[in-house]
Order: C-alpha cells, then structure tokens, then sequence
C-alpha cells in the first residue's frame, strides 16, 4: 500500500487491489475480442432468425442510396441548383462586369434597357435577395411613365423614392416646391434600380413581401402575381398590387422570368 499526501488529505492506493482490477478487465476484453467470440457473434448475426431482418435492412439501404443518388428531392435540386448559380456569380464578378448604360425610346426599349440593368445587377446578390424581373419592371414603368417622367430624365430616378434627408441630391415637386421631402437623384439609372432592390430587400415595411419570396423559395415555386400581391407596401394606393400585376399580365413581362 501507498500513501499519497496532499495538502491535509491523505490518500491510501492498494497497488495489488489495482493490479487485479485491471488484469480482469484485460481478460475480459481479450475474451471479447476472441476468435471464439467473433464466431459466435457471427453465426447469431447471420442466424435463420435474423436473415430476414437483415435482407429488410440490406433492401432498405440499397433503395434509399438508389433514390438519394438518381432521384433526389426538389429541397436537394433546389439547393444544388442556387448553389451552382452563387459559384457562376462570383466568377462573373472576378471579370469585372460593367454597369449596362440605359438607352431607350419607347416602352419596348425601355423594357429592355431595365431588363439589361436588372441582370447586371443580379451578380451583385445572391439568389436568395434577386427580386423577379417581372416586378422590378412593372414598377419602373409605372413610377416612371416608361423613363418619360420628370424625375426619371433630370434625376434618373425610376422609383420615386422619397428622401428627407437635406444633404441627399434630390428634385422637389413642382407642386410641393416647400416639402421637407424630395425624391431622390442618381448617378445613373440602374443606380436607381439597385436602390430599388436594396430597399426591397433590406427594409421592415416590405417584410410582408420578403417573407412571400422567402416561403416561394422553400416551397420551390415562382408566383410573380403572388410575389406582386405583397407590395402595396410602395405606394400609398391601395390597388397598387393589382396595377402592378395589370402591367405585368398586358406586357408579357412575367415570361421574362
């Protein structure tokens, strides 16, 4: 036996109790892992009893690596197909895309030139924060008369947003010169478009819309008429949804999706 000290405690080890502790463990495990042992396991394993079980499980494995691999659910397409879509974005971006320039003369080219800005700028968000073209043209057409608008020609403002914000470039209305508010200028129109997007995406008053997209991506579908039900939040009209969903229907723009 022997003692171990330990601040005030004293501990006692019985070194022979220790030893045979051991050894029976040892003993134990080598029986375990016997010739003898794997046999047996073996003959029970694969017994009459258990052959059946084991075809079930077998069968099983076999059908569902079979379904996994050859076909897989939409959730799985789905995910691989977004992911395939990110990679390709990031590549693009590495050769250094250039902002499309927005010329246009009439609502067909107008359509056009905003499509063409649409897909530029789709390579500066994931899949998950793209914004269906459809809509994003319906609204430009609507806000802006088609690029004819005021506030589209002197501020390439295609959107209308507001901004109160003093040191902001702005164009007050003709009919409002003394408003606290102007709507918004850009550099550019498509730098109207990604604002557009950015508010879309990142504001609380649009939650309704960004929880629509966010349920037709689990789901795996796109509903443009759906999508376009859920922002009225834009305007102040309360049939500003439907007059979105009017535009989109007479100009064909939901097969640009």
């Amino acid at each position: 036996m022997i003692q171990v000290l330990s601040g005030a405690p004293r501990i006692s080890i019985n070194i022979t109790m220790l030893y045979e502790k051991l050894k029976n463990v040892s003993a134990v495990l080598k029986d375990l892992f016997s010739k003898e042992s794997r046999t047996k396991l073996t003959r029970e394993l694969f017994s009459r009893s258990n052959r059946t079980r084991l075809y079930i499980i077998g069968s099983l494995l076999v059908i569902a690596f079979a379904a996994g691999t050859f076909w897989p659910n939409w959730a799985v397409k789905k995910k691989v197909a977004l992911s395939a879509t990110d990679t390709l974005k990031n590549r693009a971006r590495s050769f250094g895309l250039v902002e499309p320039l927005m010329h246009y003369y009439n609502q067909k080219t107008f359509i056009e030139a905003v499509s063409k800005c649409v897909d530029y700028l789709n390579f500066e968000y994931s899949s998950e924060q793209e914004i269906p073209k459809a809509i994003i043209i319906a609204m430009a057409m609507i806000e802006s008369d088609n690029g004819s608008s005021r506030f589209a020609l002197e501020g390439n403002a295609l959107f209308g947003v507001r901004t109160w914000d003093a040191n902001q470039p702005q164009l007050k209305a003709y009919k409002n010169l003394n408003a606290k508010w102007g709507v918004k200028k850009y550099p550019t129109k498509c730098a109207s478009v990604r604002d557009m997007i950015h508010i879309l995406n990142t504001k609380p008053v649009h939650k309704e819309f960004q929880r629509e997209r966010s349920i037709q991506r689990i789901l795996g579908i796109k509903n443009v008429y759906r999508l376009a039900g859920s922002i009225n939040s834009w305007a102040t009209n309360p049939e500003y949804s439907n007059e979105i969903k009017e535009v989109i229907r007479d100009n064909g723009l939901d097969k640009l999706n």
